[in-house]
C-alpha cells in the first residue's frame, strides 16, 4: 500500500497514478458518448425536434386548462400529458426510429408502460415542486421533461421501437 505521507517521495506519484486512472476511465466514457451520439444522431436529433414539438403541446395545453379553464394543476397536468404523449408516440414511431411497418398494437403495451413510468415521474417532480418547495408547477413539469427526455429515448429505441436485425 502506498504511503501518502507528505514527506513520502512516492506519495504524489500514487496519487497521480490514481487520478490518470479515473482520468482514462472519464476519456473512454466520453468517447463512448461522443460514438454513440455520431452513430444514432439522426434519431437523437428528431427525438429532440419531437421533444420540443411534444413540450409545446404539453406546455398549451397546460396552460389553457389550468389558467383559462381553471382546472386544478394535477388534472390540467394529466390531460396536457395525454394529448402531447399521443403526438408523441406517432412522431417517433413514424419519423424518429421508423417503425412504422410494425403494427402499433404490437408497440403500444410497452408505449403505454413507459408513459406510465414517465408519468409517475412526471407527477412526483411537479407534485413535489409545488407542495414541497411552494412554487409554480410550470417548474415541476419543465424539470420533469428533463429527466424524461433521457428515460424515454433509451426505453423508445431499444425496447419500445427497436431496429430489426
Amino acid at each position: 500500500m502506498p504511503s501518502l505521507h507528505p514527506h513520502d517521495t512516492n506519495a504524489g506519484h500514487a496519487i497521480a497514478s490514481g487520478t490518470k486512472i479515473n482520468d482514462k476511465w472519464h476519456l473512454r466514457f466520453f468517447s463512448y458518448l461522443y460514438s454513440y451520439f455520431l452513430a444514432n444522431k439522426r434519431s437523437i436529433v428528431l427525438f429532440l425536434c419531437v421533444g420540443t414539438l411534444s413540450a409545446a403541446v404539453n406546455f398549451s395545453s397546460f396552460t389553457l386548462l389550468w389558467k383559462l379553464v381553471g382546472l386544478n394543476y394535477q388534472i390540467a397536468l394529466s390531460v396536457a400529458y395525454v394529448l402531447s404523449v399521443t403526438v408523441h408516440f406517432i412522431a417517433n414511431r413514424c419519423l424518429t426510429f421508423q417503425s412504422h411497418h410494425i403494427h402499433f398494437l404490437l408497440q403500444m403495451p410497452r408505449y403505454l408502460t413507459m408513459i406510465f413510468i414517465n408519468y409517475l415521474i412526471t407527477l412526483g417532480i411537479t407534485r413535489t415542486v409545488v407542495e414541497l418547495l411552494h412554487v409554480t408547477p410550470y417548474l415541476g413539469l419543465l424539470l420533469a421533461i428533463g429527466v424524461t427526455m433521457n428515460t424515454s429515448y433509451l426505453m423508445l429505441r431499444y425496447w419500445v421501437f427497436p431496429r430489426l436485425m
